[in-house]
């Protein structure tokens, strides 16, 4: 809603459980389900924490580090 784009969650549900279960096509329940669906991509951001970034790195997984903090990691497809 606030980021005005089509959102997919993975592995997160807590406040977002009632819209996910209605629309339950708008989440992944693992960060392993969503590795198949990135790599598809020509374009996409994903936001993580820096323990997933740092598995999905090694695994070879292509992305583009953009920004990080102390809690999460911004990356692109490209």
């Amino acid at each position: 809603f606030y980021l005005k784009r089509p959102v997919t969650l993975v592995q997160y549900i807590d406040e977002f459980a009632l819209g996910l279960a209605a629309e339950p096509e708008k989440g992944i329940a693992k960060v392993e389900g969503w590795e198949s669906r990135w790599r598809t991509l020509e374009k996409g951001y994903a936001i993580m924490n820096h323990h997933n970034y740092q598995y999905l790195t090694a695994e070879g997984l292509p992305m583009r580090l953009l920004a990080r903090d102390p809690r999460r990691v911004i990356v692109s497809r490209q």
